[in-house]
């Protein structure tokens, strides 16, 4: 009896502090922009795709679209439609008891080796490689 209200109180404190660290955090696929008024009356923030940073080259914001585009379907590609919960479909294979969790490691490696051959720094590619070797050991 005790057990489950420690459940029930951690998951609460759980959630709100997941709910405050997801408010704070930015979309990076998308960028927030201001409200228009319609008529006098506010509507809806409006999101729009992020703009690739100034100053790239057209070969590294290819990379960069390509890299986003694979992490996108990875990760957040589907919606439940009632409580509007993302995930990709990492998760969707990921079911799969042995084969899903060596699919996804190698769609991870797929990720990580179009950032590597961009020449991205060896400090951001070993982290990649380390949650990718965790995902896979830990499924």
């Amino acid at each position: 009896m005790a057990s489950a209200a420690v459940n029930l109180v951690a998951k609460k404190l759980l959630r709100e502090e997941a709910q405050k660290r997801l408010a704070s955090k930015q979309d990076p696929y998308y960028t927030t922009l201001p409200p228009k008024r319609k008529g006098g009356e506010p509507i809806k923030v409006r999101r729009s795709d992020s703009d690739v940073p100034p100053g790239l080259s057209t070969a590294d914001t290819k990379i960069l679209l390509k890299v986003r585009r694979r992490a996108y379907r990875l990760d957040n590609s589907m919606t439940v439609p009632i409580i509007h919960t993302k995930y990709g479909l990492s998760s969707v294979i990921g079911l799969l008891p042995v084969v899903g969790d060596f699919a996804d490691v190698l769609l991870g490696l797929t990720v990580y080796n179009t950032c590597r051959k961009a020449g991205l720094d060896k400090e951001t590619t070993s982290k990649m490689l380390f949650n990718i070797g965790l995902d896979g050991v830990l499924g």
